[in-house]
């Protein structure tokens, strides 16, 4: 379960053979979890120079996990999540008057915020959660994590192209990320018995999105990165205009 993509610029093309792997390798089903109803192959949104997509959850997956996809063709977005909204109900609320849902997903309910606030939706989602939404008229895809960093989000870079999955395993099966052990990360990352405390990036060629984060990639090349605001910070509904 989990989301994955690929971003390029230089007027390249992104290469969806490559992230159709990335998606296949996301905590990929057992055989008996094939058999016990895991769920139809997933697909790719793919707008050129960048493509996305999410391996939904599979039988056994804990509760409230998930994995969606939305798109919305008239806006041209189109949105992969991972995780959970806890104010999903009350953002919907907020937002059906000038949103027009059509589904009870919370991917839905967070392409509502974009339509609203622009970069500022981040800020007023709670939960447990990692995302990438493509605006493809306005060129640029945003990625986030959760204030907890409670779900991750890794990285790589090179060569004009940005890749990202849930997991290691699914950004290693694109190829071409360095496997050497960055011995500076690893070291701290493990604890008293040799094993690792909790999600590290311990490849030399494999980054961490950080914790409480939006980063704005654009088809340019130019990226940015701002900090979520803290939930007592977060305007109410309705006070910020969209960017």
């Amino acid at each position: 379960m989990g989301i994955a993509g690929e971003v390029s610029v230089r007027g390249a093309w992104a290469d969806t053979a490559r992230v159709d792997r990335m998606i296949q390798a996301l905590d990929a089903p057992r055989d008996t979890e094939r058999d016990a109803g895991w769920p139809a192959e997933p697909g790719i949104c793919d707008w050129g120079w960048v493509a996305v997509g999410h391996r939904p959850p599979g039988t056994g997956e804990p509760s409230g996990a998930s994995a969606q996809s939305m798109l919305d063709e008239r806006l041209g977005w189109c949105l992969v999540f991972d995780g959970r909204l806890d104010n999903g109900p009350d953002l919907r609320e907020g937002l059906e008057e000038c949103f027009p849902f059509r589904s009870g997903s919370d991917a839905e309910v967070v392409l509502a915020a974009y339509h609203r606030w622009g970069e500022h939706f981040v800020d007023h989602l709670q939960g447990v959660f990692a995302l990438a939404l493509v605006d493809a008229p306005r060129e640029k895809v945003l990625l986030a994590r959760d204030r907890q960093g409670a779900r991750p989000l890794y990285l790589w870079t090179g060569a004009g192209r940005l890749r990202f999955a849930s997991t290691l395993p699914g950004l290693l099966a694109a190829e071409g990320t360095d496997t050497v052990v960055d011995r500076a990360t690893a070291a701290p990352a493990l604890d008293h018995r040799g094993m690792a405390a909790a999600p590290q990036v311990m490849l030399s060629g494999a980054t961490l999105l950080p914790a409480a984060t939006l980063r704005v990639l654009e088809a340019r090349g130019r990226a940015r990165d701002r900090a979520l605001l803290d939930d007592e910070a977060v305007p109410r509904l309705g006070s910020v205009g969209r960017s």
